[in-house]
């Protein structure tokens, strides 16, 4: 959802809410033979502002996972966070955006077998991000998350640090409309 009253006012397209939900099929490609595990779900919520170049974003995000056919499951997991953004150059060919992600993130117990486990716990982090648009409809992005507290019941679940890097291809959407300047109609 955008508010776009919001969007006019401050000549930006940040403004926005977004709600999403997804269902996971047992793949095969991680844990279980293909189509032999549990389906799991995912429900996330976000919302966005943006003003001049700063923008601050709200996320959201529950894991639902189920048990497989012995009773065994991964424990559900929650995140919550907030996203901060410099972008000094956005326009419509090219754009570079700094940005800090700070989020809490906690773990249920793991199941074997019907039993819980010692397992389960919490853990807060930050994201430098950067986003950078070269050209129009190729953007690229990097991150890397490092703990910043963590109480985890077990070993094997404290993290050291995540990373990741990719791209983003948008194709041509056909011409834009005329932009309205802030404080217009």
């Amino acid at each position: 959802f955008d508010f776009k009253n919001l969007n006019r006012t401050t000549g930006k397209d940040g403004n926005f809410a977004l709600i999403s939900g997804s269902l996971e099929p047992p793949t095969g490609t991680k844990d279980y033979a293909p189509f032999h595990g549990p389906f799991n779900g995912i429900f996330a919520g976000m919302v966005g502002f943006e003003r001049d170049a700063y923008s601050i974003v709200s996320l959201g995000y529950y894991r639902v996972n189920a048990s497989d056919d012995v009773g065994s499951k991964k424990g559900n997991n929650w995140l919550a966070g907030l996203g901060f953004a410099y972008t000094p150059i956005d326009e419509r060919t090219k754009m570079i955006s700094f940005q800090l992600g700070v989020a809490a993130e906690v773990h249920a117990h793991d199941i074997i077998n019907g039993a819980q486990t010692t397992s389960g716990g919490w853990e807060m982090f930050a994201s430098p991000t950067v986003v950078w648009m070269p050209a129009r409809g190729f953007r690229f992005f990097t991150y890397v998350s490092l703990p910043l507290v963590q109480d985890y019941q077990a070993d094997y679940q404290f993290d050291h640090w995540r990373a990741g890097a990719g791209v983003i291809c948008s194709f041509d959407r056909g011409r834009e409309p005329a932009a309205i300047p802030p404080g217009g109609r």
